[in-house]
């Protein structure tokens, strides 16, 4: 069960020394669940954010979640959009089970709006223009459109009705942030439990899968088993073709052979080929004779090892459907990862869902650089991601890479930042390697592209050219950051 209204507020109001707090990482650890670590005068607090069914609430915590191996969506904007910020505020919107964190960036002001709703929760990061900067997950809501670019609508009030009673309460001699410590003791068992359940679903998946895989190869061995059990036949119509090759007219299909057999002799058509020589087809028997006698014994060899590879797996699954330790399941993932079950692999779609259409870096006054990954996502960037106020960037006359630096309304770049983006465009561009390379930067709002034109081809006004020589230490510093 989720947390309720009257609790949302209640853990808000614990929560207030956190407001002004400088947010030092970020973390998913879920889709919809994030931890904030911040900074106030003398104290490091952690700050989890869930929108997951069945477990929606907010609080401090002592214990981060893990985060997954690969970074999720919702790391990667929160990183993009909120590092370096400051947390401006915590609220809750009365009656309502949503809570707002306001946030302070170089950009200008944002805030997350947690609607902590049950299954249809979600996390919802706008800008200061109203508009939706990105979301946790997507949205199915036939009521309002929750899309990336478009105007930010809460959810529709829900009908007033008996709140149940609070079931945690603030105990002041466990500290300033009991609540929370209440809070984290009920459902961290429980987020532990889907965790495991998930990690074992996964490597089930994957032993199941490859239990599949290993008794269709058994199916196709059996097979080819049954064909290498006609090697003895094949040496034997061989051997009754040798003595009578000199007789065999060239061009041949068949030659009758005499097989004299415990019931006497008995006339056998021996099939030929006939483009080949009658001494060829002879070998050519002999030669097949080998080849499946060899294939035969590895055959009962591939056998025995599949066979043996199913039942390991097999004693692995029960062994894991009883796992109740993290450590162990991982133990026996690594196991059946070895046995060959390994984690499906993502598709290409999916692949490139995990992450933003820019590699996101900093500038030496703290402001946020973002860089195309490639044709197809520089226009993701510069006309899906960007605003119109963003400065846009890219190498005059080479192909490359399109750079924005987000900016606010009426806002300009600094020097260091305008110097720091211009390295990244030189680097990420046919430029590369250049002394001097002519940069053109202008506003968002006044790049187009050409309707038919290839991924990247843009027009650009308005510009202005700045000649950029190359500074190796510059560049040095941005390069040792690890964009998302």
């Amino acid at each position: 069960m989720s947390l309720s209204a009257s609790e949302l507020a209640a853990v808000v109001a614990e929560l207030q020394p956190f407001a002004g707090g400088t947010i030092q990482k970020i973390w998913a650890a879920t889709p919809r669940t994030v931890v904030f670590e911040l900074r106030v005068p003398g104290e490091t607090h952690q700050l989890l954010v869930s929108a997951d069914p069945d477990e929606t609430r907010l609080h401090g915590v002592l214990d981060r979640p893990p985060s997954p191996a690969s970074p999720l969506p919702i790391q990667n904007l929160l990183r993009a959009r909120l590092l370096p910020s400051r947390l401006v505020a915590i609220e809750a919107v009365p009656d309502e089970r949503i809570a707002r964190l306001r946030f302070e960036t170089p950009g200008g002001e944002m805030h997350l709006e947690a609607e902590l709703t049950g299954r249809h929760g979600n996390l919802i990061l706008v800008g200061a223009d109203g508009r939706i900067a990105g979301v946790a997950v997507p949205s199915a809501s036939s009521t309002r459109a929750i899309l990336p670019g478009q105007p930010y609508e809460p959810p529709p009030p829900h009908p007033a009705r008996r709140a149940p009673p609070d079931r945690f309460q603030a105990d002041p001699s466990k500290g300033p942030f009991s609540l929370s410590l209440a809070i984290e003791d009920h459902y961290g068992p429980v987020a532990r439990e889907r965790l495991l359940v998930d990690r074992r679903r996964e490597a089930s998946r994957a032993i199941y899968a490859a239990r599949k895989r290993l008794e269709g190869a058994l199916v196709k061995i059996e097979s080819e088993e049954k064909r290498a059990k006609g090697a003895d036949e094949l040496r034997h119509l061989g051997d009754l073709l040798l003595p009578v090759a000199s007789r065999i007219p060239r061009g041949a299909r068949s030659f009758a052979c005499t097989d004299y057999t415990e019931e006497g002799p008995v006339e056998v058509h021996v099939p030929l080929r006939p483009e080949l020589s009658p001494r060829d087809n002879v070998d050519r028997y002999y030669k097949e004779y080998r080849r499946m006698k060899g294939a035969r014994e590895r055959i009962a060899a591939r056998r025995e090892e599949l066979s043996e590879r199913v039942l390991h797996l097999g004693a692995l699954a029960e062994r894991l459907a009883a796992a109740e330790s993290e450590s162990l399941i991982d133990e026996l993932s690594r196991e059946a990862a070895a046995a060959g079950a390994r984690p499906r692999a993502k598709g290409r779609k999916e692949r490139e869902e995990k992450r933003p259409p820019y590699r996101g870096y900093v500038s030496a006054s703290g402001r946020p650089i973002w860089v195309g990954r490639g044709a197809k996502a520089n226009d993701e960037l510069t006309f899906h991601v960007a605003r119109g106020n963003d400065l846009w960037l890219h190498a005059r006359g080479v192909p490359g890479a399109h750079v924005v630096v987000p900016l606010g309304k009426s806002a300009a770049p600094d020097e260091q930042t305008l110097l720091d983006a211009c390295a990244l465009a030189t680097h990420f561009s046919n430029a590369r390697g250049e002394a001097v390379a002519e940069i053109a930067h202008t506003r968002v709002r006044h790049v187009r592209k050409p309707k038919g034109s290839a991924p990247g081809a843009v027009l650009y006004v308005q510009e202005k050219a700045l000649p950029y020589r190359h500074d190796p230490e510059r560049l040095a510093r941005l390069l040792t950051q690890e964009p998302d």
